[in-house]
């Protein structure tokens, strides 16, 4: 507030800890928004009923585009960024063609490419920041088979 001198009191300076504490948590929170998007669009895709020549194309833009956007974030390269998801992309396609023939729902099969791409994304993100070690990669593989075998026990 403004003094009778006209000196103001000094607000107290929150430091650069806190800005990234909210930068991290801000992040944080468009990750779920990007992966419930993610599973939306899938869902959206898959319920067409389409063939698989027609939504595995889909399926690999959209998820190439999705883990571009959440592999930005690293700093890394451009063309590594896109190599990687790229390579996710097509990943993901081949599950269509191969998901194709299971007996599941197309949320089933949306969770279960949500998944890979979880996997893929945090294993990728940790190798781009040059962080990657077997704990890492075990933390997400597991979690993953976690993950998968739960949307097979739970799917309709």
């Amino acid at each position: 507030f403004q003094a009778e001198d006209g000196i103001r009191d000094v607000e107290r300076s929150r430091g650069l800890g806190d800005v990234y504490k909210r930068q991290t948590f801000a992040r944080a929170v468009l990750n779920v928004v990007d992966y419930v998007a993610g599973f939306v669009l899938l869902s959206v895709i898959l319920e067409q009923q389409g063939r698989a020549l027609i939504t595995a194309p889909a399926v690999a833009l959209l998820s190439g585009l999705w883990i571009a956007e959440l592999l930005s974030v690293t700093g890394a390269p451009l063309k590594r960024v896109m190599l990687y998801s790229g390579a996710a992309a097509l990943l993901e396609a081949e599950l269509v063609w191969i998901l194709a023939y299971a007996r599941l729902s197309p949320w089933s099969v949306a969770a279960l490419l949500a998944i890979v791409v979880y996997v893929w994304v945090g294993i990728s993100y940790q190798h781009l920041l040059e962080r990657l070690n077997r704990r890492v990669i075990f933390e997400f593989v597991g979690m993953g088979m976690l993950m998968t075998l739960a949307v097979l026990l739970l799917a309709p």
